[in-house]
């Protein structure tokens, strides 16, 4: 949206194998990863911080550029999203652990914070209710793949009774 804000990329090679971590204290520096009054600012910075993390890639990781971005759960769906605009090369897949929990904000979001009110796409896909944004929503409607935690779960979602309002978008994917 509207705020600039810091982004480092911290990088650990550990036994072989790179680990990236996207680094702001303002969002990060606190005593658990969520359940704070700005959470879906932080998580929508988190999103946004990876896809413009993957421009650097190549020359952080010896060449590397990537192929496939898997996101998980409310916290990482709206890089999909993100994605779609700079990356068509990019395949998704979005994994629902826990469907009870979707990232749900105020409309507002959608043009202060996510910068996506001027795309009706992004808009539509995205609004839940008359006042109301979904990041999970918005995923399941921009990623390539959907998986679940287990084939009984995802077969459970998909109904009215366990979908948490989102089955309608699974049986249709």
């Amino acid at each position: 949206g509207w705020r600039n804000e810091y982004c480092g990329i911290e990088r650990l090679n550990h036994l072989g194998v790179d680990y990236l971590f996207i680094d702001n204290e303002r969002y990060f520096s606190r005593g658990y990863p969520y359940g704070f009054f700005d959470d879906g600012e932080r998580f929508a910075f988190f999103s946004k911080a990876i896809v413009e993390t993957l421009q650097y890639l190549p020359g952080v990781l010896n060449g590397f550029t990537c192929d496939v971005l898997h996101c998980n759960d409310w916290h990482t769906a709206m890089a999909p999203v993100f994605l779609r605009p700079f990356y068509q090369n990019i395949k998704t897949v979005f994994s629902i652990h826990n469907i009870a929990f979707q990232g749900q904000y105020s409309a507002k979001v959608l043009n202060d914070i996510l910068g996506l009110a001027h795309i009706p796409a992004a808009a539509f896909q995205l609004t839940c209710g008359p006042d109301a944004v979904n990041y999970m929503q918005g995923a399941l409607n921009y990623t390539d793949a959907i998986t679940t935690v287990s084939p009984t779960y995802a077969e459970e979602i998909k109904t009215g009774e366990f979908g948490e309002g989102l089955d309608g978008i699974l049986r249709r994917r």
